[in-house]
Order: C-alpha cells, then structure tokens, then sequence
C-alpha cells in the first residue's frame, strides 16, 4: 500500500494531465461524432429502415399533372412496394339502385390490395367494390344503404360532337361494402 501511495505522489501531475487529455480528447470526438451522426441521420432519404412507412408520393418533375403509366409501373416493380395508385381524388354524385342522388364525394381508386392501408379488413372484396367514407354514415341518405346494396357513380365525360366538346353523363355501377 505504500508503494501504491509513493507512486500517486510523486507521478501525480502527470497522471492527472494524462487523465485530462483523455477526457478532453473523448469528450471533443463524442461532441464532433454526435454533429456528424446527426447531420447523416437528417438526409438519410432510404425507404428500406422504416417499416411504418405506408405512402410515399412520386410525382413526375417536368409535368406533375401528368404520370405515366410507365412510372405507375416502375414503382411497382421496386422491392418492398405492395401496391401503387394514383392520388387523383375526383368529385361525383352517387346514387342508389332507384338512380336517386344520394350525395356528392370524393373517390380515389385503389387495388384491393390496397385496401387495408385505408384500415379495411375485407377479404371477400370484388373489383366493383365502393366503400364510402364513415363521415356520410350518419347522414340520412346514406342509412338505409347495407353491405351489397348496388349503388351508381354518376360523372360526366367529355365528347366532341360536330367538332365542339360537349359533356355526356354516364353511370358505372358499384357494389357497397361498407364505411371506412
């Protein structure tokens, strides 16, 4: 024990200017490291790491009004990518089986297999499938809607008649399968 004692007192100073160096030396490399990792963390722009990722917009830079199908097709082909659609949401009239207006909405098209992003567990799902936002559940015309009921997608197309554009109503008939 003595010696151990001998030894602090009389390498003190330089034990404690070694010690110092140390801890500064660490401290100035966590401080210059923590920067950097930071910095990376903020521009990482990968897809790969993040499992909650449920979309992503891709959008064409020259045109963003026009997509592709092509690019519809290249998405589609990456690895990891389920399912691809395009976010053109489009006001029409719906209308039940007696063609009475029931409202106007909003609808965007989506693969089946789509369809469990929008929280819905359906399995037995058909291509002519139509769920309704659950915000129109409690409105009057819509209750008496039930699960199979028919219902009619009322737009209109433009034609050209005799060289002028004119517009053509047209139904597309769906099948209800719930609120989501």
């Amino acid at each position: 024990m003595k010696i151990v004692l001998l030894f602090f007192r009389r390498n003190f100073k330089k034990f404690t200017g070694i010690m110092f160096s140390m801890i500064s030396f660490l401290l100035v490399m966590n401080l210059i490291l923590g920067i950097i990792l930071s910095v990376k963390d903020q521009f990482k722009t990968d897809i790969v790491d993040n499992t909650d990722l449920y979309f992503i917009e891709v959008y064409n830079e020259e045109s963003p009004m026009d997509i592709p199908l092509e690019l519809r097709d290249e998405v589609n082909s990456l690895d990891g990518v389920e399912s691809s659609f395009f976010d053109f949401s489009h006001p029409v009239k719906i209308t039940d089986s007696q063609i009475n207006n029931l409202d106007m909405t909003n609808i965007l098209g989506v693969e089946t297999k789509a369809l469990k992003y929008f929280n819905i567990e359906e399995i037995d799902v058909k291509d002519d499938f139509i769920f309704i936002n659950n915000e129109l559940e409690n409105n009057e015309k819509f209750r008496d809607l039930k699960k199979g009921d028919k219902v009619y997608i009322r737009d209109y197309k433009y034609v050209e008649k005799d060289g002028v554009m004119d517009s053509e109503e047209y139904l597309i008939e769906r099948t209800f399968y719930g609120f989501f």
